[in-house]
């Protein structure tokens, strides 16, 4: 395989409504789930009715509280990180006053802490491997939160009531249309009703506990990037539907007394504002609230009409999640990583360990129960479900999983002796270097193979292997370019590919645009990109660019990695140098948001030297990988052999690990900018590290 310049290588109630979950679930690609509406529980710490400022401390486990009486803070360790557990505060013991409570996916097992001084409490209910999101509630009206989780492979809820009667088993909600689980007390009997808010049409669906017939109403707009935020904003006992729009940071709320809907304005998304659900004056009503991730500040706009609180509380850069946030503000398990917090890492480069995670540097094929006595060759995707890390080993010509808790790796799907094109079981199944890879959180992966011009899925309990799109008659080797249908519709060598909760989008290479592809039907269709413009810049000037409103007057060349955070698009224009953004909703606005578009050399030569700085004052070469934290933007910048960060609301662009003088680049770990990479690719994260595909030296390296 010879080096070009070219990076594409061959190839989250109050008054018993208004609470319920924080929960930083683990990866990937599900668009999380709204705080449910726990009538047992509230973020109340010391017991005055008053919603009380409180964060969680991601790299610790360590819980923050600010009792809004007035007493001292609350400053608790109770959870693991590095198990990726989730706070999910309720009152489990019924006593009045929240208790510290994680649940944690790679068991199913929540440890909760009572306030009362009873015994902890130590019970499995759930199952990781099936995607199960948390969702206490008081489902069966007894005053204390019950555990319960939602699966989103069957929209089954599984609930297991702490009065201990029988455990309730209940489909409510549809996967295929992307439900976000939205619990609350909506017909105000003060138990918890069963909810879902479907993001395709904005519409509520509620199974009220009182028996009444179901109510369907649509309030929220995807388009709009709508966050659900349940709460009794009308204070009549009854959890109001309600959405926040981080787009102009308004909140629209339809109250259930009738009263004329409430649409204000509180929150500023390009500060990194995040809505928070609570009562902070006490009045029985929720209040507007957001907590703005840049500087760790609440700005509370009390419905009493007293005056606005803003407190400090909380450390963005120590991954703080502040309690009382809901799931959908994180947008948990998109884009192939897991997002909702920033990576905790050191803001000390010096002080950023990269280490080797999987990979013995052999250029080779071998699966090995200790991760660096495995083997890669030329490994480029990397997504992660926030158990395991899954890798494209593009010249093995197969998918790669390596678990993160102890480092084994194994082989999902493919051959690595025989490169080719057929869907089938595990090794049964043929890829040809395989690029892209992404995760939908509830047990499948997406890959774009690249040398076949597909996009093909992979069931991952079975390593099951179909073709969702592209012309896959087999023994075609058929690069092309046409909208349509499965294999009416044509790539040329798709290079990155994500999921942002509903659909798949990918970077087609060759093609210089982006496509977006309806999983549930194969449909394929161009929402970015001028094709045929592209290639005639390339041919007249060497390089193709144009940012634009509408997106299908937008160029690229030879865009590579993609990611989502459910709102909005992140793409690698590798031949460009560029960091892109597009907006995942029509008409499909680009925009560059780092990377100096002023001196894109001619496709061929040598990029421009590093250099950090906002925006377009920073400089890449070639970059593949992109993934976010929801915060951030994490970059494989490829030919420079260095991984860098973008701070989406600033734009500020710095180099975190590697060093781009070392010629030729080598291998070595180390601190920070002292370690070396040779051509980064794919890169990921579980919420807590980074992972990238080293390519060059055939190894997967974590940063922490």
């Amino acid at each position: 395989m010879e080096e070009t310049w070219r990076s594409r290588v061959p190839g989250k109630t109050w008054s018993r409504i208004l609470f319920g979950v924080l929960a930083l679930l683990p990866l990937v690609t599900f668009p999380s789930p709204a705080m449910a509406a726990t009538p047992s529980s509230r973020i109340d710490f010391d017991a005055d009715v008053n919603s009380d400022l409180a964060v969680w401390r991601s790299s610790n486990g360590a819980w923050f509280v600010k009792p809004s009486s007035g007493s001292s803070p609350i400053v608790t360790q109770w959870g693991d990180d590095a198990s990726g557990d989730i706070p999910v505060p309720g009152d489990y013991d019924g006593d009045g006053t929240t208790d510290l409570a994680v649940w944690r996916p790679s068991n199913g097992t929540w440890y909760v802490k009572p306030s009362s001084g009873a015994a902890s409490m130590v019970v499995q209910w759930g199952d990781h491997p099936s995607g199960d999101i948390p969702v206490p509630g008081d489902y069966d009206g007894d005053g204390t939160t019950d555990l319960a989780v939602w699966r989103p492979s069957t929209g089954t809820w599984f609930v297991k009531p702490s009065s201990g009667a029988a455990s309730m088993v209940v489909q409510w909600g549809d996967q295929p249309s992307g439900d976000i689980p939205v619990p609350g007390d909506f017909d105000g009997d003060g138990t918890t009703d069963l909810a879902v808010w479907r993001p395709s049409n904005g519409t509520w669906y509620v199974k009220p506990s009182s028996g009444i017939a179901a109510i369907v109403a649509q309030w929220g707009e995807q388009a709009a990037g709508d966050i659900p935020v349940p709460g009794d904003y009308d204070g009549d006992g009854k959890t109001d539907l309600a959405v926040w729009r981080p787009s102009n940071g308004t909140w629209h709320a339809k109250p259930s007394s009738g009263a004329p809907a409430a649409v204000v304005q509180w929150g500023d998304q390009a500060a990194g504002d995040k809505p928070v659900i609570g009562d902070f004056d006490g009045d029985g009503n929720a209040d507007f609230a957001v907590w703005r991730s840049s500087n760790g500040t609440w700005h509370v706009k009390p419905s009493s009409g007293v005056s606005p609180i803003v407190t400090q509380w909380g450390e963005q850069a120590a991954g703080d999640i502040p309690l009382g946030m809901p799931l959908s503000a994180m947008n948990l398990k998109t884009g192939g990583s897991v997002q909702g917090r920033p990576v905790p890492l050191p803001d000390n480069v010096a002080w950023i360990a990269v280490s080797t995670f999987a990979g013995n540097g052999d250029q080779a094929f071998l699966d090995c129960t200790v991760g660096t006595g495995a083997s890669f060759n030329f490994p480029k995707g990397a997504a992660t479900d926030g158990a395991n890390l899954y890798l494209t080993d593009s010249q093995n010509h197969s998918i790669r999983k390596v678990a993160i808790a102890t480092g084994e790796v194994t082989t999902v799907a493919g051959d690595y002796a025989s490169p080719g094109y057929a869907d089938g079981t595990g090794t049964a199944a043929r890829f040809s270097d395989p690029g892209g890879i992404t995760t939908d959180g509830k047990g499948n992966l997406y890959v774009a193979d690249s040398n076949n011009h597909l996009v093909r899925k992979i069931v991952i309990a079975t390593g099951a292997v179909t073709t969702i799109a592209g012309d896959n008659v087999s023994g075609t080797w058929n690069p092309g370019y046409s909208d349509g249908t499965g294999p009416a519709a044509k790539f040329a060598y798709p290079n990155g590919i994500t999921f942002d909760g509903k659909d798949l989008y990918v970077a087609d290479g060759d093609n210089h645009v982006i496509r977006k592809v309806v999983i549930a039907t194969g449909e394929v269709t161009t929402i970015a990109g001028d094709r045929d413009g592209s290639n005639q810049d390339i041919i007249d000037h060497g390089y193709a660019y144009a940012d634009n409103d509408n997106g299908l007057m937008a160029k690229f060349a030879f865009p590579s990695g993609i990611t989502s955070d459910g709102t909005n698009l992140y793409l690698a224009d590798t031949d460009n140098h560029l960091i892109r953004k597009i907006v995942a909703a029509p008409p499909y606005n680009v925009t560059t948001i780092a990377g100096d578009n002023a001196i894109i050399p001619p496709i061929g030569d040598p990029p421009a030297p590093l250099r950090d700085g906002i925006g377009t004052a920073a400089t890449f070469a070639s970059p593949d990988g992109v993934t976010t934290d929801g915060t951030n933007l994490w970059i494989a910048d490829t030919l420079h052999n260095v991984i860098r960060k973008i701070v989406v609301a600033t734009r500020m662009v710095t180099t975190i690990a590697g060093d781009s003088t070392v010629d030729p680049p080598d291998f070595a770990d180390g601190m920070g900018l002292s370690a070396h990479f040779d051509s980064p690719f794919g890169i990921t994260t579980d919420g807590r590290s980074l992972y990238v595909c080293d390519m060059r030296n055939n190894r997967a390296r974590k940063i922490r």
